[in-house]
C-alpha cells in the first residue's frame, strides 16, 4: 500500500499546474510548452523524494530549479518579458530547457553517489569540549570590530543602504568587483557573532540537563544576550537578502520544529523567496523615494530573477570561455593589483558583451558550467555539486537518525541559504562567501578549541 506521505504530493501536482496555467496562461509554442512542464514537474517530485528526511540541501536546489526555471520563465513568456536586452529566441530558451533537465539529471545521479571520503573529512573536523572566558572575549572583540568598520552608525547596520560605499573604498575597484576588504568584512568577519551563537546554543543543549537550576538560568540570560547581539550586528534588513537566509534559515531549525514535518520546508522555502525575498531587497533602497512595505510580485519580472535569463543569452551568443571563468572563481582571493587580467564575474562578463547599462547580473550555477565548458560543463557541474549536496545531506541526516547533536551540523544548517545563493550565482561571488563563511566557522572553533583552558561551565 502506498504511503500517504508519498501519496500526498501525487495528489497535490495537478491541482499545483492548473493554478499555475490557470493564472499565468498556457505557452503557444508547444516545445516550450513541453520542456518547461518537465521543468515544473521534475523539480517538484525532486523536492518531495526521501519525505522522512524533512529538510535536505538538494531539496533546496530542486526549489530553485521550480522557481527560478521553471515558474519564472513561464510567467516572463507569457508576460512577454525580457529584463535586459532584446527578444529572446524561443528556440534558444527550449535549448536552455534541454540542458536544465539533462542536467537536473545529473544532479539526481550525483546525488546517488556515496563517496566515503565526506564521512572522513567530517569525522576529523575539530570539536570545542568546553567554553571559557575566551569565548566571551572573543565575542565582544568581533562586535566591537564590526561597530567600528560600520562607524558605530545604526543605520547602516540595521538596513541594507547603499551607505556600504562610504564604509569601503570602491575607488579602486567597482562594484561587481569589489576588493579583498569588502569580503573580508561582509562574508568573512559579519558572520562571525552568528556563528559564536550557534557555538553556545550547542553547549547550551548539550549542558542543560547537567547544570543545576542557578545555572541554567545564568546560561539562559547569556544565551539571550547573544541572541540579541547578534541579530543586531547581522540584521536581516542589514545584509544581502542572500545572505539573509544563509545566515536566518538555521534559526528555523535550531529554535523551532516547524521543519520537523514533510514538505514544510518546501512550502515555507517557496512562500518566502515570493514576499520576504521581496521585501529585504526594499531594504537596499533605505532612506529614499523608492523605499516602501508594499509587497507586489511586479518584483518576478525584475532583475532579481534574471537567472534564466541570463542562461539563455549566454547560449544565444556562444559565450564559451573554456575555464577562464573558472579559475578566475577559484583564485578569487588573488588581489587585482597581483592579477590585472583576472576575470570579473561571470554575469558582468555578459553584461559587457551585450552593452548592458547594469553590470551586476546573475548567472546560475548550470549557466557557469556553460560559460566554461559549453553544454558538458552544465551537466558536470551539476553532477558535482549533486554529489556534493547529496553526500553532507547523507552524513548530517546519518548524525541525525542517531540522536547525536555535532557542531558539523551546525554549520550544514547555514549551507542551505547559500545552495540558493550558489545556484543564482555568480560563481565568483558564491564560491567566494562558501570558502569565507567556512574558514570563519572552523576558524572560530579552532581557537575556541585551543584556548579553552578555565571552565565557564561546571
Amino acid at each position: 500500500m502506498i504511503s500517504l506521505r508519498v501519496l500526498t504530493p501525487i495528489l497535490i501536482l495537478p491541482f499545483l499546474l492548473f493554478g499555475i496555467y490557470y493564472s499565468i496562461g498556457i505557452p503557444k509554442n508547444s516545445l516550450f510548452l513541453i520542456t518547461n512542464l518537465i521543468i515544473l514537474i521534475f523539480s517538484y517530485f525532486g523536492m518531495c523524494i526521501q519525505p522522512l528526511k524533512f529538510y535536505t540541501l538538494s531539496k533546496v536546489a530542486f526549489i530553485f530549479f521550480f522557481i527560478f526555471f521553471g515558474f519564472v520563465p513561464l510567467l516572463h513568456q507569457m508576460s512577454i518579458i525580457n529584463i535586459y536586452g532584446d527578444d529572446l529566441n524561443i528556440f534558444d530558451k527550449v535549448k536552455a530547457n534541454l540542458i536544465i533537465i539533462l542536467g537536473m539529471i545529473s544532479f539526481l545521479l550525483g546525488n546517488f553517489i556515496k563517496i566515503n571520503f565526506f564521512d572522513k573529512i567530517i569525522n576529523s573536523l575539530p570539536g570545542v569540549k568546553k567554553l571559557n572566558f575566551i569565548y566571551l572575549l572573543v565575542f565582544i572583540f568581533v562586535c566591537f570590530l564590526i561597530l567600528y568598520k560600520w562607524n558605530f552608525d545604526l543605520s547602516l547596520l540595521l538596513t541594507r543602504s547603499m551607505g556600504v560605499q562610504y564604509i569601503f573604498d570602491f575607488t579602486l575597484d567597482t562594484i561587481s568587483n569589489p576588493k579583498l576588504e569588502y569580503h573580508l568584512y561582509t562574508k568573512f568577519i559579519r558572520p562571525m557573532p552568528i556563528i559564536l551563537l550557534f557555538i553556545f546554543i550547542f553547549f547550551y543543549k548539550n549542558d542543560q540537563k547537567k547544570l543545576n537550576h542557578k545555572k541554567n538560568i545564568n546560561n539562559k540570560i547569556l544565551l539571550w544576550f547573544l541572541t540579541f547581539s547578534s541579530v543586531f550586528l547581522v540584521f536581516p534588513t542589514g545584509v544581502d537578502r542572500l545572505q539573509a537566509a544563509v545566515f536566518y534559515i538555521p534559526f528555523i531549525i535550531i529554535f523551532t520544529n516547524l521543519w520537523e514535518k514533510p514538505y514544510v520546508m518546501q512550502a515555507t522555502l517557496t512562500a518566502g523567496v515570493f514576499t520576504v525575498f521581496e521585501f529585504l531587497d526594499k531594504f537596499r533602497y533605505f532612506k529614499t523615494e523608492e523605499f516602501n512595505f508594499n509587497i507586489t510580485f511586479d518584483f518576478l519580472k525584475k532583475g532579481h530573477f534574471d537567472a534564466y535569463e541570463n542562461f539563455v543569452r549566454a547560449i544565444e551568443i556562444d559565450f564559451i570561455t573554456y575555464g577562464n571563468q573558472l579559475l578566475g572563481a577559484i583564485l578569487f582571493f588573488v588581489p587585482r593589483s597581483i592579477w590585472n587580467e583576472k576575470p570579473i564575474g561571470s554575469g558582468s562578463v555578459l553584461a559587457e558583451k551585450l552593452n548592458y547599462d547594469f553590470g551586476g547580473i546573475s548567472m546560475p550555477l548550470i549557466g557557469e558550467g556553460y560559460v566554461n565548458f559549453g553544454i558538458f560543463g552544465s551537466l558536470l557541474f551539476m553532477l558535482v555539486f549533486g554529489i556534493l549536496l547529496g553526500n553532507l545531506d547523507r552524513v548530517a541526516w546519518k548524525i541525525k537518525k542517531l540522536n547525536k547533536d555535532c557542531l558539523f551540523l551546525y554549520f550544514y544548517y547555514l549551507l542551505f541559504g547559500l545552495v540558493f545563493y550558489t545556484m543564482r550565482g555568480d560563481l565568483m561571488n558564491s564560491l567566494a562567501f562558501i570558502v569565507t563563511l567556512t574558514l570563519s566557522f572552523w576558524l572560530i572553533v579552532v581557537i575556541l578549541k585551543y584556548l579553552g583552558k578555565f571552565k565557564l561551565y561546571e
